[in-house]
């Protein structure tokens, strides 16, 4: 993108000039460069617009289980920042934190100048098709009205989506462990795999029922107890596991809005 560079550097240049205007006091200099960055970068507030995200995309990535999947980290239009820390067998721990506006656009900014973001242009969709479609790292930033996405078919060096995810997993100060309270779940019935790792599930007992979901062909908002139990089930099982109720048998996609990967908003949002 030549233009948003070119007025980035611009705009960037500018600041300087005003730090060196004024004299070199580091604290009024600091300031300037705040208050400038903060009205060249700008992003949609919504809590549930992405600002950020590193993640994969085709292969099964839109699968109904795929629906299951976090991106490895996202930052949100209200400076939320989640991201996956991935733990010996099928586990993994989901984080969050809240920050600043001014670490958010030094983040883009090292994404811009540091990075070169800009310079790589998102191209699995020009590959010749195949047989099996590929699982590609993918980035998106979207700020000033500007969705960029890149790809790991950018031409970019062999180490940088793994560089780039880490300075977004590393840009928290005070992580939390997170717990969702609320989550859209669908299922999909199956038929039942001795091969595959097994829940039983007394529908009657927890007030849900995976064969009504399945029968009425739409996911269902949950925000009662159910939600921390199938949160961890699902955290700690292999990704394909299925829930045996009376005869039938289930699998299922739980999605988190502004957490897992194609959740909408809740309800009444």
């Amino acid at each position: 993108m030549p233009q948003f560079l070119m007025r980035t550097g611009i705009l960037l240049m500018l600041v300087l000039s005003a730090c060196s205007v004024l004299g070199g006091d580091d604290k009024n200099s600091d300031n300037i460069i705040i208050q400038q960055s903060t009205n060249l970068i700008q992003w949609n507030r919504d809590p549930y617009a992405i600002i950020f995200r590193a993640d994969l995309t085709g292969g099964d990535t839109e699968s109904f289980l795929g629906r299951n999947e976090i991106p490895a980290c996202t930052i949100y239009g209200d400076n939320r920042v989640v991201w996956v820390n991935d733990l010996p067998g099928f586990g993994s721990e989901v984080l969050e934190d809240r920050l600043s506006d001014e670490r958010i656009i030094s983040f883009i900014e090292h994404l811009t100048f540091a990075e070169n973001i800009y310079s790589y242009e998102a191209a699995a969709d020009l590959e010749l098709p195949g047989d099996v479609q590929p699982v590609v790292e993918t980035l998106r930033v979207f700020v000033n009205n500007n969705d960029h996405v890149a790809d790991a078919f950018s031409g970019w060096p062999s180490d940088y989506y793994e560089r780039i995810v880490e300075a977004c997993q590393t840009l928290s100060e005070s992580p939390v462990l997170f717990e969702p309270t609320g989550a859209w779940v669908s299922a999909q019935e199956i038929a039942y795999d001795t091969n595959l790792a097994s829940v039983e599930w007394d529908a009657e007992a927890a007030n849900l029922s995976f064969a009504e979901i399945f029968d009425s062909g739409q996911p269902r908002w949950i925000d009662d107890n159910n939600v921390r139990i199938l949160w961890r089930i699902l955290r700690e099982s292999p990704p394909n596991i299925q829930f045996i109720e009376g005869d039938r048998t289930f699998q299922l996609a739980f999605e988190i809005p502004a957490v897992t990967r194609l959740a909408p908003p809740p309800p009444g949002n």
